[in-house]
């Protein structure tokens, strides 16, 4: 149980954290805007986005680890550490290897889904960029799906500075793939300008990665024993499973909602 003094602490962290992730977003708008200004290229990636980020928010924006960490805690609290690590270990090969089968499948399906939903009316130059970079990034749902859960653990622990600084490092990945990385590759065909928009994406992984190891330091203090674990009857992991979903469905409602405004702008002039 946390006494007023730690709560004070773990509350000005997370705020800290807040605040730096919100500073380095304005960074990064600023990073993209100098680098590409208002283009095709900038609004294809915007628009391929929307899918990789809607899947960051359920895994790695609360709704796998707020789902977690009680029952996780649980067997914290019981001093139970062998199933605590057991159920970490087989959450995160689920999710993982969910997160994975999903994001191929919307590999797949992108050539189908993206002009329809996140470009209608778009030239097909266009259509094929974004449904390209959609491709790309969806990779990163496998990373966050991972790095969500290694949140949920620190939390549990009480460790809220390695959390509180990973959605900073996510910024900071794509500010590096504008201002460093899209300048440095060759622009691909068809695309304006001296920077290629591919920069931004493999950005995005990187700034997936940096989110994940960020995190290292923090599990390796609490001596985190994760394995992979692929096995769905573990007990706690069903728990887990049934407090996720109606997370799940009130974030997925909101992120839809984000897809039709992001198909409702396709239709308007670029930048």
């Amino acid at each position: 149980m946390l006494n007023n003094s730690q709560i004070f602490r773990a509350a000005l962290i997370v705020l800290l954290g807040f605040l730096a992730s919100g500073v380095l977003g304005f960074v990064r708008t600023g990073a993209f805007s100098a680098t590409f200004g208002a283009s095709a290229e900038l609004d294809a990636f915007y628009a391929a986005q929307r899918i990789p980020e809607l899947l960051f928010t359920l895994v790695a924006g609360g709704a796998l680890g707020s789902s977690f960490i009680p029952v996780f805690t649980r067997y914290l609290n019981k001093h139970d550490m062998d199933h605590a690590w057991k159920l970490a270990s087989a959450t995160m090969t689920l999710s993982a290897a969910a997160a994975g089968i999903l994001a191929l499948i919307l590999a797949i399906l992108a050539p189908i889904l993206v002009p329809v939903l996140l470009v209608p009316g778009k030239p097909a130059d266009q259509q094929a960029l974004t449904t390209s970079l959609t491709q790309m990034m969806l990779i990163t749902t496998v990373i966050f799906s991972i790095s969500g859960l290694t949140m949920g653990i620190l939390n549990a622990h009480q460790n809220f500075t390695y959390p509180a600084l990973a959605a900073s490092m996510y910024n900071l990945g794509m500010i590096i793939g504008a201002l460093v990385i899209a300048p440095n590759l060759a622009p691909a065909a068809n695309q304006t300008g001296d920077a290629n928009v591919y920069g931004l994406a493999v950005g995005a992984i990187l700034g997936a990665i940096l989110h994940f190891m960020v995190q290292v330091p923090g599990l390796v203090h609490v001596r985190a024993r994760l394995r992979w674990l692929f096995n769905w009857r573990v007990e706690g992991v069903r728990e887990v499973l049934t407090l996720m979903a109606p997370r799940v469905l009130g974030l997925a409602v909101v992120q839809i909602n984000f897809l039709v405004n992001v198909a409702f702008a396709s239709t308007m002039v670029e930048g």
